[in-house]
This record gives C-alpha cells, sequence and structure tokens, in this order.
C-alpha cells in the first residue's frame, strides 16, 4: 500500500515563528517541495506543539526569573524600603499639615481683622444715626413718613422764591 499524499504547502515561517533546523530533520525532502505524507503531518503536528509548548515554558520561566529579580532587591531587604516609603511619607504629611496650620493661622487672622472691621463699622452706623436723630430733631421738617416729607419739601419749594 502506498502512503497517503498530501498536497500541502508548508512553509519555513510557521504561525508559531521559524522553525528551527532540529524539527525539521527528517522532512528536508518533501517539505519544501509541498508534498507532505500523513505521517510527515502528524510528526511536524507533534513537533510543532511539542515546540510551542517548549518555547512557552522557556517564555514562562524568563517571566518568573524576571519577577524574583524585582522581588528581590539588592543590597537592601524589603523591610527597608518598606521603612524608607513610610519615612518619606511622613515627611510629605508633616510639610502639609505644616500648609494647613499655615492656612488656618491666616484665615484666623483673617476673622480677626474682618471682626474688629465690623466693631468700627457698628461704630460709624450708630454715630451716623446719632448725627441724623439730633439733626432731625432740630429740622423743621418732619421725617416721620417719606411721602409726608416728600410733600411737605413741596410746599416749602412753592412757597418759598430761591428755594430749589
Amino acid at each position: 500500500m502506498a502512503p497517503y499524499i498530501t498536497p500541502i504547502m508548508v512553509f519555513p515561517n510557521t504561525p508559531f515563528g521559524r522553525l528551527p533546523i532540529h524539527l525539521t530533520r527528517g522532512f528536508s525532502s518533501s517539505l519544501w517541495t509541498g508534498i507532505v505524507t500523513s505521517s510527515q503531518i502528524v510528526s511536524l503536528t507533534l513537533l510543532l506543539f511539542s515546540y510551542t509548548r517548549e518555547k512557552r515554558a522557556v517564555a514562562r520561566s524568563k517571566n518568573r526569573r524576571q519577577k524574583s529579580a524585582q522581588t528581590q532587591l539588592p543590597d537592601r531587604t524589603l523591610l527597608e524600603y518598606a521603612r524608607e516609603r513610610q519615612a518619606v511619607e511622613k515627611k510629605v504629611l508633616e510639610e502639609e499639615r505644616k500648609e494647613l496650620e499655615e492656612e488656618k493661622m491666616k484665615i484666623e487672622e483673617e476673622r480677626k481683622r474682618l471682626a474688629v472691621e465690623k466693631v468700627e463699622v457698628e461704630k460709624m452706623r450708630n454715630e451716623m444715626d446719632q448725627k441724623t436723630k439730633t439733626q432731625s430733631r432740630h429740622s423743621p421738617v418732619s421725617h416721620s413718613h417719606p411721602v409726608t416729607n416728600y410733600h411737605q419739601i413741596l410746599q416749602t419749594a412753592q412757597t418759598t422764591p430761591g428755594f430749589a
């Protein structure tokens, strides 16, 4: 019985990358001609899977080595790094606390200044009220009602020549 021959194109570049020479041994005569027997297809498939598995294992071990190199810090332990980081964070927090204290003091000073200003304004208002009360007592025009005041001023303007 003749071997089953499948017309298939097999290129040196596969989806898994370039096949190394040791994987293509035994296929060299028919591999590049495009004619591969079914047993060669099975063998090549198994080789490809084992090669990709091997490639993945190498990549995993490389990743593990990189991760372990990151965790094993040179000359210092992780505890020392954590302490150093905490000290830096403590300094930053202390600086922020000082800034907040300064801002709080500024706000307190502003509040005191505004309170003093408010008292001064109240005094001035009281003085003005006192002056207007004393003036209204001596004034011939009554300040009891604005409309009445308006009419009295109008009447004074009409009866007094040169007023207005």
